[in-house]
């Protein structure tokens, strides 16, 4: 492994065309000790990101309480509580860049990524949908792969 491949730490995203195996190259990717992908799709990114602005401009979602809120109405997290994990306010407030949200979906990805938050953990996102966003996530997440 090079040095950079050892460096690297996320954002990984699984992305594809409707039934492609996506869901099996996540399932398979979560069977590494230092990779977390959560179990639902978000869906979510591209939104917040267009209602918000880059950089986001949380006073107009009502703060972290707010954008808490609202990723807590998300279906992604309607699923994530079906598997017993809801990610606490607390979480979004210990983000220290607030101002970037690389940082803030760091923060949620990490919360719900499986199988621990170990030195070196790569934590990751599996929406398919999220094919025809490239872009936005090389613009919000610059080091995502």
């Amino acid at each position: 492994m090079t040095s950079g491949a050892a460096s690297f730490t996320g954002p990984l995203f699984v992305v594809g065309a409707p039934r492609s195996g996506t869901k099996l190259l996540r399932d398979l990717l979560n069977q590494h000790p230092r990779i977390g992908i959560p179990v639902a799709e978000t869906h979510f990114i591209p939104g917040l990101v267009r209602r918000h602005g880059n950089p986001p401009r949380l006073e107009a979602a009502g703060g972290l309480e707010g954008l808490h809120r609202e990723i807590r109405d998300t279906a992604f997290s309607w699923h994530m509580r079906r598997f017993g994990q809801e990610m606490p306010l607390e979480r979004l407030e210990a983000v220290e860049d607030r101002s970037s949200w690389a940082a803030i979906l760091e923060a949620v990805l990490r919360f719900y990524a499986p199988g621990g938050k170990a030195p070196g953990f790569i934590f990751g996102d599996k929406t398919p949908s999220y094919l025809s966003h490239l872009r936005l996530l090389k613009e919000v997440f610059p080091p995502a792969r």
